[in-house]
């Protein structure tokens, strides 16, 4: 009998321990870590849109890439000029859209007011004004609708 309550008073403890190991509590990560996460890839063009006239022609080449330390880097950027360089840093800004969503500051210049976010599509809106007689005529909104590559 001493035997068989020793046997169940080990299985209760094993039991009882087990029990206890498997309870960690999970945190789940920060809205921003999601969104770096995500954001943290090579873009290319789906469409673009200015002042709703489809200019995606305009940027068949075109690439945008974020690193999770908060760089990031353009490729044949047509709006470079007065928007963001070929290569900087960008910063998440809280967006009033969503908690889950930050817009992209560029260089403490350029917001990238993001608009959708997800494994494999990234949507913002960028207001652009040419500084000079060339990038004039290529002033507006623009709605970037990019792809993971």
């Amino acid at each position: 009998m001493k035997t068989r309550i020793n046997y169940i008073t080990t299985a209760l403890v094993i039991a009882g321990l087990l029990a206890v190991s498997s309870c960690q509590h999970h945190k789940d990560p920060e809205p921003e870590e999601v969104f770096d996460n995500k954001v943290s890839k090579t873009w290319i063009v789906g469409s673009v849109i200015e002042d709703g006239k489809d200019v995606t022609d305009t940027f068949t080449n075109f690439s945008l890439t974020f690193t999770s330390d908060k760089k990031y880097t353009s490729m044949n950027n047509p709006l470079k000029a007065g928007t963001f360089a070929e290569s900087g840093t960008f910063e998440p800004l809280a967006s009033a859209g969503s908690p889950d969503l930050f817009d992209v500051q560029l260089d403490n210049t350029t917001t990238l007011a993001v608009s959708a976010l997800s494994e494999t599509q990234l949507k913002f809106t960028l207001q652009y004004k040419g500084t000079g007689a060339r990038t004039s005529s290529i002033s507006g909104n623009y709605l970037f609708t990019l792809l993971a590559k």
